[in-house]
């Protein structure tokens, strides 16, 4: 339930955010994105700065459009990002598969 409602918080946020542009305020008092890099965004997210920049690259994280060291992620569209990744279901796995990772491995 809290991660619903951060969800939905985040969603409100991002959608006064839009047309912000600019030094700061815009005309109905949005803001501009807080941008960070791919680095800080990996970090605050635990998983590996590729994985932020597939993110960007397929849309599923807004940024800045560019490339490389200057690549800048939003933060508040990537706690909605952490949200939704959050909130997809567990990949199952057969037992077979499981199985077979375990023959690979050593195991019995």
């Amino acid at each position: 339930m809290k991660l619903r409602y951060l969800a939905e918080w985040c969603e409100n946020h991002l959608e006064s955010d839009q047309g912000g542009a600019g030094g700061g305020e815009g005309e109905k008092g949005e803001t501009e994105p807080s941008w960070i890099t791919v680095s800080e965004a990996a970090r605050a997210s635990a998983c590996m700065a590729w994985k932020i920049s597939r993110a960007a690259d397929n849309g599923s994280l807004k940024n800045n459009g560019k490339k490389n060291r200057e690549r800048r992620i939003d933060a508040a569209d990537l706690a909605l990002w952490q949200l939704r990744m959050a909130e997809r279901p567990e990949a199952v796995e057969s037992d077979a598969a499981v199985r077979k990772k375990l023959k690979g491995s050593g195991g019995k």
